[in-house]
């Protein structure tokens, strides 16, 4: 039986992104497993039931963090013992959600 797995990125990634992106999928689908990737134009049109379903019609989701946005000046957590100066770099907010949407369906995560 072949596993499926969705598959979590930036739409956008730059060149070294994209070829460890491409190794990865490369891998996986030389093991076997069937990957699905949410189309983008559905983030745009009201994800909140597409997403949830196309989680929980895989077995497992995989998760890459890559950093798509850079904070140049600033400060996260100002104020606070977690803050942390500029340049900060962050994954994109649809990854951490997805990540919680593949949790609460009970779907194992690698990130």
């Amino acid at each position: 039986m072949t596993m499926s797995i969705f598959v979590s990125r930036a739409s956008a990634l730059n060149a070294g992104q994209a070829a460890a992106f491409d190794q990865w999928c490369t891998a996986l689908t030389e093991r076997g497993f069937t990957l699905h990737e949410h189309p983008q134009a559905c983030y745009t049109d009201g994800p909140w039931t597409t997403l949830p379903a196309a989680i929980r019609a895989v077995d497992g989701v995989v998760l890459f963090g890559f950093a798509s946005i850079k904070i140049r000046e600033g400060a996260r957590n100002a104020g606070t013992v977690e803050a942390t100066r500029a340049p900060v770099r962050l994954a994109s907010p649809w990854v951490q959600l997805e990540a919680g949407i593949a949790v609460a369906s009970g779907r194992p995560v690698l990130a």
